[in-house]
């Protein structure tokens, strides 16, 4: 009896210290301007870069957008845009989308966080009386000071596409005219083909440009050209304000489809830009995917970091039904609103001379990110899970504990735990009516036990909050919350 006194003793005070100590673009290819028509076309000088991204398992949807200030807009006779897909061009689609609002969450470990907190604070006000403290049990902690820009890309509604013209080396397979801009799917038989298309649209290209078209190969790959040829239409549609630089942007943006067995992401036309100028990427990709894979000293040198965020409530236009009906199930999508979005953001800033290889991605992320994409999905799930084995352990051992001098029957005893999934009102009224003491436990000489029943549920507490809040410990420790 003293030696249980002593258990007890310890186990209340490690009750009292444990919880407390528990841790819970443009994007992107290439940008020709031509000033005045009697300047030669050159690069043009890019705000920002982004792509919004989905991807099913087979088909890749990818919005990519460019910020351009209001006055290359005012004071280009023209401007073009090239970018590689890898895909031949009859399996691809492209159409120009409005109203594509940027994704806007929180750090995925503040939304696990979060959940946690609530998981864990119906745990421990299983037992009633900690029901006043039980939220100050969980540990608040600090947000992620890594938090994506939010925006909004306006850029007129969906165009109509339509089959253009074939050339003997170039196929025009999609053709849309729509709010400023024009833009073609085509595909080409070599360089050459591409030189002359470009040549017939206006755009002189430099040798730099034909040596980085070299690695595409053109039954692998086809390219979306853009330009604009009413920059006064683009000027009186919606744009944002820098107020660090002083002066308006306008974003434009393309969405294109094509089948690809990992996220693509085209950099390597950026290059072109040169040594002089410095462009900050976005990639916001749907789910929680891998790391970018691609040449490891230029993703060094543009600190390509990925992280992974979560958003409720994502409400997004009409027009971007089919960006994520292919990924999410009705169910999870109402009126234009997704309930609960997750996505990877990539963040690159460097050089453009440094991007010299486009970027992979793999769907699958790591071990902790896909733990944490199934806490996010099913933290329900998970709090009866840990209120169960925590309450059969609490049980067991509580018994073998208090009747260790007897023979408990650990298999009852265990089953019996899980009557405090009804709180530990609910163990209480059980261990009564089954009378525990004289059922589940006998001495040597075969006689029922005189010990009481509520020493047993006394230790079955201490012992329940105790492993609680081991695993709340170990789950945040696992995750690096």
């Amino acid at each position: 009896m003293k030696a249980t006194v002593m258990l007890v003793s310890s186990l209340i005070s490690l009750i009292m210290i444990l919880p407390a100590l528990s841790l819970p673009v443009s994007a992107d290819g290439f940008s020709y301007v031509r000033p005045s028509p009697q300047e030669q076309w050159g690069p043009l000088k890019e705000v920002g870069q982004y792509a919004m991204i989905s991807h099913d398992g087979k088909i890749q949807k990818m919005i990519l957008s460019i910020s351009i200030k209001n006055t290359d807009l005012l004071n280009s006779q023209g401007l073009v845009w090239i970018f590689p897909i890898p895909s031949a061009a009859i399996d691809a689609r492209i159409e120009v989308l409005s109203n594509v609002t940027q994704f806007d969450g929180g750090a995925a470990s503040d939304s696990i966080n979060r959940s946690l907190a609530g998981d864990y604070s119906l745990i421990y006000g299983s037992q009633l009386f900690l029901l006043p403290f039980s939220y100050a049990l969980t540990v608040d902690i600090k947000p992620d000071p890594y938090y994506p820009y939010g925006g909004y890309l306006g850029f007129g509604s969906t165009g109509s596409a339509g089959k253009g013209s074939n050339e003997p080396a170039v196929d025009i397979v999609e053709h849309i005219e729509s709010h400023g801009l024009t833009t073609e799917l085509i595909s080409a038989e070599d360089n050459q083909a591409i030189y002359e298309y470009l040549t017939d649209v206006g755009l002189t290209p430099t040798a730099g440009l034909l040596e980085a078209l070299d690695g595409y190969n053109s039954s692998e790959y086809s390219f979306v050209i853009s330009w604009v040829n009413n920059p006064n239409e683009i000027l009186s549609g919606p744009h944002q304000y820098d107020y660090q630089q002083g002066y308006n942007y306008y974003s434009i943006g393309i969405y294109v489809e094509f089948p690809c067995q990992m996220i693509y992401f085209p950099m390597k036309l950026t290059s072109m830009y040169g040594h002089d100028v410095k462009i900050p990427i976005v990639l916001q990709i749907t789910g929680f995917v891998g790391a970018p894979e691609a040449d490891e000293m230029m993703l060094d040198s543009l600190g390509a970091k990925e992280k992974y965020f979560v958003q409720d409530g994502y409400e997004f236009d009409t027009d971007l039904s089919d960006f994520f009906f292919d990924v999410y199930s009705q169910s999870e999508i109402a009126d234009g609103k997704l309930q609960t979005l997750k996505y990877t953001e990539i963040r690159m800033d460097g050089y453009a001379d440094y991007m010299t290889d486009d970027i992979w991605v793999p769907l699958n992320p790591p071990l902790k990110e896909m733990s944490m994409s199934f806490l996010v999905d099913n933290h329900f799930i998970f709090t009866i899970f840990i209120l169960a084995i925590a309450s059969m352990l609490a049980s067991l051992i509580g018994a073998m504990i208090v009747y260790r001098e007897q023979s408990p029957e650990k298999a009852r005893f265990a089953i019996l735990g899980l009557a405090n999934l009804a709180t530990i009102v609910g163990l209480v009224i059980a261990a009564y009516k089954l009378k525990i003491n004289s059922r589940f436990v006998q001495d040597e000489s075969g006689e029922a036990t005189e010990k009481g029943i509520g020493i047993y549920l006394f230790s079955f507490i201490m012992l329940f909050v105790l492993f609680a809040s081991v695993s709340q410990a170990f789950v945040a420790l696992a995750l690096g919350l």
